[in-house]
């Protein structure tokens, strides 16, 4: 009898999980690269898929990529792992190595490994000094090495605007040669730098500067130069929270041991039928154990019993 109360239970527990998962739960997706950290807010994340009807969406706990390492057996990666920080709004600090299905888990959201590419931090001099390098996360995966452009700013006053077009390699490569098969695993990286003015009425843009350039190397500018700094990696993760969730967890373990219990402790039912006739009175006994009996001996005596006491013949044999 328990066992099937403890098991009906649960179905119940379930679904009020279920419900509280649903409107609790929070998904978005957010880019991390060598270095960086971010606070859990909003403009952190480039896609917000998901977020609560009921409670916050964003913790504000801060996050960080300290190193990513990739290792490569046969030209197939077998290894990628990030190594990553966090302090909640407790001020509590975390360190852990993140890989897939093993996520940084910190103020209720869980941070799981996706992607990974290049990232290219750059710095703008210019007569007035150097500003702080700016990191550009590499979009595009191409047989020639990561792709993505930036805008650099004004070329001078009422001109137009500068944009670089840049391709990332990690190792020196010839005209034509792909990437190599351990593509993140950067050496001596060289970056392919087209710089160009997009004139503001439309007409016809020009390349300013193209060549490939090594780390420390610059590109000239109309008003200063553009510097390669270094070359990294991005990380993009899968970032979930369901606060609720704990309460599916305790329906399904109460569905374990109600199942156990219902099945582990059989139900024994004993019907006896007395009917009144012409020739005297019928007694009609049946019995049954579900889903097996241990006491099997036991009922048979107790049917036995109760036979002799009525002291009438048994329309069916009780056995």
């Amino acid at each position: 009898f328990w066992g099937s109360v403890v098991l009906h239970a649960s179905i119940v527990v379930i679904a009020v999980g279920g419900v509280c998962t649903g409107l609790t739960a929070f998904s978005g997706e957010l880019a991390l690269a060598e270095g960086q950290s971010v606070v859990d807010s909003r403009g952190a994340y480039y896609a917000v898929t998901r977020e609560p009807a009921i409670g916050s969406a964003f913790t504000g706990a801060r996050i960080g990529l300290s190193e990513m390492s990739v290792e490569y057996h046969a030209g197939q990666v077998v290894s990628a792992v990030a190594r990553m920080h966090a302090a909640d709004q407790a001020g509590r600090s975390f360190e852990k190595d993140v890989s897939v299905n093993h996520p940084l888990d910190v103020a209720g959201k869980s941070y799981l490994l996706l992607d990974t590419g290049y990232a290219v931090a750059l710095s703008l001099r210019s007569e007035l000094g150097t500003a702080d390098p700016m990191v550009v996360n590499l979009a595009a995966e191409t047989p020639a090495g990561w792709h993505d452009s930036v805008a650099l700013g004004a070329a001078q006053a009422g001109g137009g605007m500068l944009v670089a077009e840049m391709t990332a390699t990690p190792a020196p490569l010839g005209p034509g040669e792909p990437m190599p098969a351990d593509a993140l695993k950067v050496r001596d990286p060289r970056l392919s730098v087209t710089v160009t003015s997009i004139s503001p009425t439309g007409g016809p843009s020009s390349v300013l500067w193209e060549g490939v350039l090594a780390r420390g190397q610059s590109a000239p500018l109309p008003a200063g130069s553009l510097v390669f700094e270094d070359l990294g990696l991005w990380n993009s993760y899968l970032v979930r929270g369901e606060p609720a969730r704990w309460i599916t967890y305790v329906g399904f373990y109460l569905c374990i041991i109600g199942a156990a219990w219902r099945f582990a402790v059989p139900e024994r039912r004993l019907v006896v039928l007395v009917r009144r006739s012409a020739e005297g009175h019928e007694l009609a006994v049946s019995r049954s154990a579900r889903p097996w009996s241990f006491s099997e001996r036991s009922d048979a005596a107790m049917v036995s019993e109760l036979l002799r006491g009525v002291g009438e013949e048994c329309l069916e044999d009780p056995a």
